[in-house]
């Protein structure tokens, strides 16, 4: 198994390096590694690489292709959401998976992670999410299809901020995760 990680943010890639080290992902000699256009750490499983970049610019470099592309509560974030599915896509190599979870755009989920979790319990930062740029399923779908991906499954999240959990739930009016395929090339 290797595994890339990147992010448009360098804390958040700080942040992920640490954690691997102290988990024992990462070894911490390897750790030092761990930042833009880092060796990857590797071992007899596979490797792990984290860089500070963004989709766009992962998508640039030659031979840059992958099984699985998660991108996970990011979509809800950007501005130009055509632009950025386009960049996704093009790191899936034929036969491959993306995989995207986010916000859905309901009353629910305005009240639930703006309201209650920036404003009022302040899990985040207020003005983390701009509700205007959340997306809905069919949307997204349709970003999906737009760029030959097949969307293959649709299913609702919920978080127990009690337990720290998170859980696979019949509707998708808050959180949501979508799977779609890349067709193989003929």
């Amino acid at each position: 198994l290797h595994v890339t990680a990147i992010d448009a943010a360098a804390k958040n890639i700080e942040v992920a390096t640490k954690h691997a080290t102290e988990t024992g992902l990462l070894s911490p000699e390897k750790s030092s590694e761990a930042s833009d256009a880092s060796p990857a750490a590797k071992d007899k499983k596979g490797s792990l690489q984290y860089r500070h970049m963004t989709a766009d610019a992962l998508a640039t470099e030659v031979g840059a292709s992958f099984d699985l592309v998660v991108c996970s509560e990011v979509i809800e974030h950007v501005s130009d959401v055509p632009l950025m599915m386009q960049h996704l896509v093009s790191l899936i190599k034929p036969g491959g998976g993306l995989l995207v979870t986010t916000l859905n755009r309901t009353t629910l989920s305005y009240a639930l992670s703006i309201v209650a979790a920036e404003r009022i319990l302040n899990l985040v930062p207020s003005g983390t999410h701009d509700w205007s740029k959340y997306v809905t399923p069919d949307e997204l779908r349709n970003h999906m299809a737009g760029n030959g991906l097949q969307v293959t499954r649709l299913i609702g999240a919920a978080y127990n901020g009690l337990s720290d959990e998170w859980y696979v739930v019949p509707e998708t009016s808050v959180n949501y995760l979508m799977f779609a395929t890349k067709p193989r090339e003929a």
